[in-house]
């Protein structure tokens, strides 16, 4: 074969290569309009949407038009927030089958100026946009918003701060658009904080009223992806509403009636959840009538008479108060300088101890329990696989528990302790088969006056799963506690929050909706092994990477140069043995 000829086979082959290569190229990016598949290779699956994302994109039954409004070319951090919101889009796209339409707007380049109305007539305005040139901060106003309709109802995204928790921000707004509103029952009657505020026709109220009146309004603000109810049993004459996803008992102070305990059992073994929030030791804090003097601070036992109901369903109620050197921090005046000052303060345990593997614990970072009590789940469910139980959060290594009638809780004034314990939990939660705690006695309702129309027979066992979570705070979900600490510190605020979000969210089944807001697009930082490991570590990316390619080119270089000083010495001797021949 003459050398043209071996030319012109390796052209041809190279021409048929590159021929196929384009036909397989077309035919894949064919089968991916039909079939879409993606892989996800980062820690948390932040480009991977989340089983409940997918379920509501498949749900949609009527058109939904999404219009992000983005400004192009957007400085700083912002400079890739588009390319991810269509990214995070597409995703939904591709599951909601032929449902969603999604539209990017530069309401910029409209010179008419129709888009810009509209994304203003949406509540959607241009935002600040800071950025660093030449060593000076500079200001690029933009648009970063996006507007959802389905139907003749319109959701709206404002602005898109950053692409952490940009998943939850929307199929928040589909659960919404949808018409899915989970609904939280507030038990009242026991002392419970009320969740409406007086309203003008009420009677006058008597101060100690007037504090548990509108007791949650951080949490309708932040969380109003749920329905807030008031439920009041009123002796268990009155049922739990059957449109009641989970109820919430917080801190009760009145005795609970048997009649009450009956529809509250009942309801966790009929598949309901339940939450309480309640201590052992109640803590009673009265203003001092002359402004110089600080308020008393009491304790007493708690007469909820919540303890044996728990006991039975595997949780123990401790009455101790548990005291922290962690701690929050409180503003009280103490000698010899009555100044209001921030001090720590060790009836507010900061907790950063978890059981990471549980959705109501997933990634929290800290928790702050004004005035918690020990929760402990009982020995008697260690052998029992109906139950799945777990203690939450633990106190720290520097701990310690009081006697709550006995405990010295004055801010100045608390004496800490040398028998220090570590590890006290102060929250449980269990899921599973309940039996009743009226089984084997006699039943409450038994008589036609105290049951409701429709009211279903006795329930010994569970008939369907139920979700119990016990937290040692009474404090933890109240306005007073919440907008104390955010005087004090907003990360201990949001702190909480996010517990109690994580809470309603388990309660109502939506565990993966927990992991959907934790998800960050942050590098996962280096956290093991010492300062002189991590810098190895830095300096080898940042030069061994590219040392690595250099080095690959010069190997690959000297390899082709043997090689084809080889072929040229084999050309050689051949051709000098044609010659002797």
């Amino acid at each position: 074969m003459t050398a043209m000829n071996k030319k012109f086979k390796l052209r041809s082959e190279s021409i048929i290569f590159i021929l196929v290569l384009v036909g397989i190229l077309v035919l894949v990016n064919l089968l991916s309009v039909r079939f879409f598949a993606r892989a996800d290779l980062t820690r948390d699956g932040v480009f991977t949407l989340s089983k409940a994302s997918v379920s509501l994109a498949k749900n949609l039954d009527d058109k939904l038009v999404v219009k992000a409004y983005f400004t192009k070319n957007l400085p700083g951090r912002f400079a890739s927030l588009e390319r991810h919101v269509k990214d995070m889009l597409d995703e939904y796209k591709q599951h909601s089958g032929g449902h969603m339409i999604v539209d990017f707007i530069d309401p910029d380049d409209d010179e008419e100026g129709n888009e810009e109305e509209t994304a203003k007539n949406l509540g959607i305005k241009k935002m600040p946009n800071p950025d660093i040139e030449k060593d000076q901060t500079t200001i690029k106003e933009g648009y970063r918003g996006i507007a959802f309709s389905f139907g003749s109802r319109t959701e709206v995204i404002r602005a898109v701060e950053s692409p952490v928790g940009l998943e939850y921000q929307i199929t928040t707004v589909l659960k919404k658009l949808l018409g899915y509103k989970s609904s939280m029952g507030f038990v009242i009657g026991h002392g419970e904080p009320l969740i409406e505020p007086p309203s003008e026709s009420d009677r006058p109220l008597m101060p100690d009223e007037k504090l548990n009146r509108g007791a949650y309004k951080n949490l309708r603000r932040n969380f109003d992806l749920y329905n807030y109810n008031e439920v009041n049993l009123k002796g268990g004459t009155v049922g739990i509403p059957g449109s009641t996803d989970a109820l919430l008992v917080v801190g009760p102070t009145g005795k609970y009636d048997d009649k009450e305990l009956y529809r509250i059992d009942q309801f966790l073994l009929n598949g309901g959840s339940v939450a309480m929030f309640l201590s052992g030791t109640n803590v009673a804090i009265t203003p001092s009538e002359i402004p110089m003097l600080p308020p008393t601070y009491e304790t007493a036992r708690n007469e909820a008479g919540l303890s044996d109901f728990l006991k039975h369903h595997g949780v123990e109620l401790g009455t101790k108060l548990v005291f922290d050197k962690q701690s929050a921090n409180y503003i009280s005046k103490c000698p010899p300088m009555p100044i209001p000052l921030p001090r720590p303060y060790p009836a507010w345990p900061v907790i950063t101890a978890f059981d990471e593997d549980h959705p109501v614990a997933f990634r929290l970072g800290s928790l702050t329990l004004p005035y918690a009590t020990p929760v402990r789940i009982s020995k008697a469910l260690e052998n029992d696989p109906s139950i799945k139980a777990a203690e939450l959060a633990f106190s720290s290594g520097s701990s310690w528990a009081v006697e709550g009638e006995d405990a010295i809780i004055e801010p100045c004034g608390t004496i800490e302790s040398t028998d220090l314990q570590s590890g006290i939990p102060v929250a449980a939660a269990l899921t599973g088969d309940f039996t009743s705690f009226f089984e084997g006695k006699d039943l409450p309702l038994e008589k036609k006056a105290d049951k409701e129309k429709g009211d279903d027979d006795f329930i010994a066992k569970s008939v369907k799963p139920g979700r119990l979570i016990v937290v040692g705070s009474a404090a933890l979900p109240m306005d007073e506690s919440l907008m104390y600490l955010a005087r004090i510190d907003r990360r201990q605020a949001h702190n909480n929050l996010t517990f109690i979000q994580n809470v309603m969210d388990w309660l109502t089944s939506e565990d993966d909706l927990i992991a959907v807001r934790m998800k960050n697009v942050n590098d996962p930082p280096l956290e093991k092994g010492s300062e002189g490991v991590k810098t190895t570590a830095k300096w080898a990316n940042i030069i061994g990477v590219p040392f690595l390619f250099i080095l690959f080119g010069v190997v690959r270089w000297r390899i082709r140069a043997f090689r084809k000083s080889k072929k040229a010495t084999a050309d050689a001797d051949e051709k000098k043995g044609r010659k002797t021949q």
